[in-house]
């Protein structure tokens, strides 16, 4: 439970549009090409967009540690 609440307050610092991307994937289980759909964007910027997010929170959650 703990890492679950670190985990969740290191998202809320990423940039806005970072963390509702990486929640959409990993807490939703949506597709990339499905948050793509609705966001109306490229699915090559949201995974390069969801994959610059989780570096910043590996390296949020390593200095929470």
């Amino acid at each position: 439970k703990q890492l679950r609440e670190e985990v969740y307050a290191a998202l809320m610092k990423l940039p806005a549009i970072q963390a509702r991307r990486i929640y959409a994937r990993f807490y939703l289980g949506m597709t990339v090409a499905e948050i793509a759909q609705i966001e109306g964007t490229d699915r090559r910027r949201v995974w390069a967009s969801i994959r610059r997010g989780l570096k910043k929170l590996a390296r949020l959650l390593d200095t929470a540690r």
